[in-house]
């Protein structure tokens, strides 16, 4: 399993659910980063993140992290502070990786584990709250930017 296969199931899950308003409840954008742009090397991307849409469920923003082995998660917690560059934004941080790659006991807080197969995805372990900073202004672009280029390859 891919990075584009875990986003197609996390988009599966959480990003294609009408209700009977016609309304989307979370949008779930892959590829985000911190601004747009890479003029002074300090950007960071999330594999995705989730937003959701209803003032009910607290708009709240969820990043994800995708890692397809344990080497890739292993690389991760050698930059300890890299998931900050988005993270710091969302309300929940979550590693998202295919059955068998992870036990929740490695994962450290304040993240969460997902877990994904072909079809579905389930929290193994739920991430401790987070108090994101106020959105910035580059980091909104870049959401907007990469969900225009989602919408772009509908059909």
């Amino acid at each position: 399993m891919m990075h584009d296969d875990i986003l197609k199931v996390l988009r599966r899950r959480y990003g294609r659910k009408l209700y009977g308003n016609g309304g989307y409840r979370y949008a779930v954008i892959g590829n985000v980063g911190n601004y747009r742009g890479f003029a002074d090397g300090g950007q960071r991307r999330a594999d995705a993140v989730m937003l959701s849409l209803w003032k009910s469920d607290g708009l709240k923003i969820v990043g994800f992290e995708f890692k397809v082995s344990r080497t890739d998660f292993r690389n991760e917690l050698k930059q300890p502070d890299k998931w900050r560059g988005i993270g710091r934004f969302c309300d929940a941080w979550y590693i998202v990786a295919p059955t068998g790659v992870l036990k929740k006991s490695e994962v450290p807080d304040p993240w969460g584990l997902m877990v994904v197969t072909d079809d579905t995805v389930k929290t193994s372990k739920r991430a401790k709250p987070l108090t994101p900073e106020p959105l910035g202004r580059e980091f909104i672009v870049d959401v907007l930017h990469r969900w225009n280029r989602a919408m772009e390859a509908i059909p």
